[in-house]
């Protein structure tokens, strides 16, 4: 149950930041409509990734914490803003172009 609700939850943080309203993040034919528009399957592809890059960047980080006394501010402060800001322009440009077969650079 946990793996369906982390899966939806991405796309309706998304919705509602575009569309500017918390009620946007409830409105779930909406957000199913957009995982649908985007192909269920680059949208699976793209949470695996994330995945596996969110356990790389976290077990790295375990290495950088244990150790180093230098790690409990390095991780906090550098790691995980950057992989947060990562994830959150991943999931934008997801949201916006990953229905759009004309979507040029």
């Amino acid at each position: 149950m946990e793996i369906i609700v982390s899966f939806i939850i991405s796309i309706a943080i998304a919705n509602m930041a575009y569309h500017d309203e918390l009620g946007a993040a409830f409105r779930f034919s909406e957000i199913i409509g957009k995982i649908r528009e985007i192909r269920g399957v680059d949208y699976f592809i793209w949470y695996i990734v994330m995945l596996i890059i969110a356990g790389t960047v976290y077990f790295i980080s375990f290495f950088l914490v244990f150790p180093l006394i230098i790690g409990v501010l390095l991780v906090p402060l550098l790691v995980s803003p950057y992989f947060t800001m990562f994830y959150a322009r991943s999931i934008s440009l997801i949201f916006i172009y990953g229905g759009a077969e004309d979507y040029q650079k």
